[in-house]
């Protein structure tokens, strides 16, 4: 039981930050002409590059826990 409540604990703010990614890319898609006129389109775009790596280096090692058994 003790691991399924880990499991939980780990897993739902990764689906958050998945959850995060997709909105905020929508988001950028759908209001690029202006981002590019004011000129953050760039800040934006690093923005969602460096999450989307930090969050699946975080599913990797949620991953390799689960394999490990550890939670």
């Amino acid at each position: 039981m003790r691991h399924h409540f880990h499991r939980a604990v780990w897993l739902f703010p990764n689906i958050l930050s998945y959850l995060a990614i997709v909105s905020v890319s929508v988001w950028v898609f759908n209001n690029r002409e202006d981002m590019r006129e004011i000129g953050v389109f760039g800040i934006y775009a690093g923005f969602l590059l460096l999450f989307s790596a930090i969050t699946l280096f975080g599913t990797f090692r949620i991953w390799t826990w689960i394999r490990a058994g550890k939670i």
